[in-house]
């Protein structure tokens, strides 16, 4: 009744139903939305993490990238480094986009994001440095010694070189087993008793310094001024300075220590009878140093064969005299 009197009333304002209210639709609200997951229409869950499909093509990948199933990829071969997506090298290696450490004589190389040094054949990486390989004969006792310089790598200071040297104990003996673990019996004594002996590196001046010169008591030869180090110079050649002292980067640094060559008989108890830089004294022979553990310094087809006494230090040998 109410229905009708209002229509009535506003009948001269053009007030017309066309059907009744109650077949109005009714009002849906919004599905309600999560933070982290939003609902579709159906209800399914939607990881906000996806990428939308519409991410590539309909916008292209930038610096190097590639639309691989609706998201930009680095291609196969590549990584992503500073924001772009450059081709795996040496340079760059890696997700950390490091630069692969170098060998001297090697090459640095980047494999599935691994930095690995490759040495020439015949050769492996010792400290950095690609070293000839040899094999390595079994290491039975317990090393010990100085070892504070390596005789391989020669790491001395300038004008030095790495010595092995032998050191005398007061214990007799007549074989190694005699010896405490790390020493051997010195057979290059003629002499008996012999005793166990140790061995040991240690960084050794290559000249015998001469007295410091003065402009007073002791002038330098052919001219030559005092320099502030005490040592003559600058000289052009080994005749300018005093006889038998070595003109070297222009000072006369005094009297070059003698070395004796690969093979050659030498006395490790003599100051004057060295081997040379990467030599040791070994039976009265000058034989060459390696490092017992990787085998490295020996030239193909020897072997490392320890100095007991030696911390990880050994000769090189044929691979059939590691008895």
């Amino acid at each position: 009744m109410k229905r009708i009197i209002l229509c009535l009333a506003l009948l001269s304002g053009g007030c017309v139903f066309s059907q009744e209210l109650s077949e109005l639709p009714e009002f849906v609200p919004a599905p309600d939305m999560s933070e982290d997951l939003k609902q579709d229409t159906d209800g399914t869950e939607v990881d906000m993490d996806t990428p939308d499909a519409t991410t590539c093509p309909d916008t292209p990948c930038s610096n190097g990238f590639e639309c691989v199933g609706g998201e930009c990829v680095c291609p196969e071969g590549s990584n992503v480094c500073a924001g772009n997506c450059a081709p795996e090298s040496e340079l760059r290696c890696g997700e950390s986009c490091t630069a692969c450490p170098t060998a001297e004589g090697g090459t640095a190389l980047c494999e599935e994001g691994t930095c690995f040094l490759e040495c020439p054949s015949g050769e492996t990486v010792y400290q950095g440095v690609c070293l000839p390989t040899g094999g390595s004969c079994e290491l039975n006792t317990v090393l010990d010694g100085g070892n504070r310089c390596d005789p391989v790598l020669q790491d001395c200071g300038v004008f030095q070189f790495c010595d092995v040297t032998q050191r005398q104990t007061p214990v007799e003996c007549t074989n190694d087993g005699e010896c405490d673990p790390g020493q051997v019996c010195d057979s290059l004594r003629d002499d008996l008793p012999l005793s166990c002996v140790r061995m040991f590196t240690q960084c050794t001046q290559r000249f015998v310094r001469p007295p410091n010169c003065s402009t007073i008591n002791n002038p330098c030869p052919n001219g030559l001024m005092c320099m502030n180090d005490g040592l003559c110079g600058p000289c052009q050649g080994d005749q300018q300075c005093r006889s038998g002292e070595s003109c070297v980067d222009g000072i006369c640094r005094g009297v070059l220590v003698p070395h004796i060559g690969e093979g050659e008989a030498c006395d490790s108890a003599s100051a004057n009878d060295r081997c040379r830089e990467g030599f040791a004294c070994h039976e009265g022979t000058c034989k060459r140093v390696c490092m017992v553990e990787a085998g490295v310094g020996c030239e193909t087809g020897d072997a490392c064969k320890p100095f007991q006494a030696s911390q990880g230090i050994g000769i090189c040998v044929p691979q059939n005299q590691c008895d």
